[in-house]
């Protein structure tokens, strides 16, 4: 492959096998873009087996925050694992544990925990294919569909026995106040409070419902089939549509969690990335939010929440959003698929044994599925069913209605996560069993898998 990596490395005691020099960026670009490098081309004392040591220290500086794929390739295939580094146009100092290379991880208390790992520059994503590091040929990283050409630079790879911390390696701060980062520009950057102001009373002149064909539970007025009055699917002309309380095809559009604050970027221990730290128990999102609408900020966004999502023509509230979105019944919504063993099962799944809890899917529904039975905005839950890996975990989504549950009747046996699907399915929907099977496990336009 294209030499774009030029280093001269040397072997260094104490454990370590390390390269540094001179640097020259690779471009992404293509459907599906790869640079290559073998061992001997990044090195050739940076040795192939490398299984006395504990982790891959890599320095890198990505022009772009996008993901990417890095490939280990070892002589019986490549061990793979996706990397988000964080902001762009900085060093980073990226400390990859070799064991997430070799065996699923068996740390986290959920599924996405096992997958998703976090350090102070990065984030991985762990999902093999796993084996042995002890014949490894060269080094690949890959993205899919790169926007805007980005490019990548290493100017360090080395092995170690031990952890050297994962950090950014640029002058700090590298966030400013607004929760912006301060390495890269782009048009509508804000650089000032006054300008913020200035552009929050922009928006408020142009807030006001879109001209997108919508009914008032988001379906399109001009395509019609039976009217209910609960969400359901149908097949239409050989498609699986979901078909809103009154009717109408529905398509679901929206962003998968709308919060005032919450999830916020991580603080502690990176104090000094930032230029200001949030107010306590807070993070940037809730300090703008406080900043135009002020001290009642927390009721004030639901409203305005509601107001962009009719400008923008997003016809759903995700499954990890404020359930006082769900509330406000303007908007069609998706909830989390709660009990049967979740809340206290193991990674957080559903109780598989009918013999071991007394609350089977098909015996009684869980609260969240009580608490929207009969809500005609609510179309459906979220379940994640499927173990990380090969792609992450994956999540469905179940159409609601408002048919009681029948009691389980039978022997005592494992239940698939496929069946407690159909059953959870063929309990809470009016729609025909012989339908249950198809949209059961087909994935929904707003509960695209998390990686």
């Amino acid at each position: 492959m294209h030499r774009t990596l030029i280093a001269s490395l040397a072997f260094l005691a104490a454990g370590l096998a390390t390269a540094a020099a001179e640097t020259q960026p690779v471009v992404f670009q293509g459907e599906t873009a790869e640079h290559k490098w073998t061992l001997k081309d990044l090195n050739p004392d940076l040795p192939s087996d490398w299984s006395g040591y504990d982790y891959l220290v890599l320095e890198l500086k990505a022009s772009s925050p996008q993901r990417m794929v890095l490939r280990v390739y070892t002589a019986d295939g490549a061990r793979n694992m996706r990397l988000h580094l964080f902001g762009g146009g900085a060093w980073i100092r990226a400390a990859i544990p070799l064991k997430y290379f070799q065996r699923p991880d068996r740390e986290g208390f959920d599924l996405a925990s096992l997958g998703n790992k976090f350090r102070n520059s990065f984030w991985m994503g762990v999902g093999g294919p796993y084996g042995p590091v002890s014949a490894v040929q060269a080094l690949g990283f890959t993205m899919q569909n790169p926007v805007g050409k980005p490019t990548l630079e290493i100017r360090s790879v080395r092995l170690s026995k031990e952890d050297p911390g994962s950090e950014i390696l640029e002058p700090k701060p590298v966030v400013d106040e607004f929760g912006q980062w301060i390495l890269s520009d782009w048009p509508g950057k804000i650089k000032s409070l006054a300008q913020l102001k200035t552009e929050w009373a922009q928006e408020e002149k142009e807030l006001g419902p879109g001209d997108f064909n919508y009914c008032r539970y988001g379906g399109y007025l001009g395509a019609k089939a039976k009217p209910t009055g609960f969400f359901r699917v149908e097949q239409v002309d050989g498609k699986w549509w979901f078909v809103d309380p009154d009717g109408h095809l529905f398509f679901s559009v929206s962003s998968n969690g709308m919060r005032g604050g919450g999830a916020e970027t991580r603080t502690a221990g990176r104090e000094s990335y930032y230029a200001a730290l949030p107010p306590a128990g807070g993070g940037f999102t809730a300090w703008n939010m406080l900043r135009r609408f002020g001290p009642d900020w927390n009721t004030q966004w639901v409203d305005f929440a509601i107001r962009r999502l009719d400008t923008w023509g997003l016809n759903t509230i995700g499954n990890w959003s404020d359930a006082r979105l769900w509330d406000t019944h303007k908007k069609a919504y998706i909830v989390f698929l709660r009990g049967w063993g979740m809340e206290t099962g193991y990674m957080a799944c559903p109780t598989c044994t009918r013999r071991s809890s007394s609350r089977s899917p098909t015996r009684s529904p869980p609260n969240s599925a009580r608490r929207v039975k009969t809500t005609r905005t609510c179309w459906g839950t979220s379940l994640a069913t499927n173990r990380p890996g090969r792609g992450g975990s994956r999540w469905w989504s179940i159409p609601f209605s408002n048919v009681p549950p029948a009691p389980f009747s039978g022997k005592p046996r494992r239940s698939s996560p496929k069946e407690i699907l159909r059953s959870a399915a063929s309990s809470l929907s009016t729609a025909p069993s012989t339908n249950s099977s198809r949209w059961s496990t087909r994935p929904s336009a707003s509960t695209t898998p998390i990686t």
